[in-house]
């Protein structure tokens, strides 16, 4: 599996986490990426969370690079305005 493979994979899971939400409406979006090399696959979460939720919804982004030695691990925490949890997801892809 090569990086444009885990980068579509993380897309996609960004993208799978987000319709899960509905009818909640987000407040806030925590992204965790884990890995060495992470910064391109928080790129493409990033990239999946401005498509697909509105511009009032803030994303925190945090890019560990301790971690798995060729995995890289995705964790996305969504809260609503009272700061309540809605959701969490945990994805791990190796390359």
């Amino acid at each position: 599996m090569g990086r444009n493979s885990i980068l579509k994979q993380a897309e996609a899971a960004t993208d799978a986490f987000v319709r899960s939400l509905a009818p909640r409406r987000p407040d806030r979006i925590e992204a965790e990426v884990h890995g060495r090399d992470g910064m391109p696959v928080l790129r493409a979460v990033e990239a999946a969370l401005s498509k697909l939720l509105p511009a009032r919804v803030t994303h925190e982004l945090v890019w560990l690079t301790r971690g798995p030695d060729q995995a890289h691990r995705l964790r996305l925490v969504a809260f609503g305005a009272a700061r309540e949890r809605l959701a969490e997801a945990c994805h791990e892809f190796t390359p």
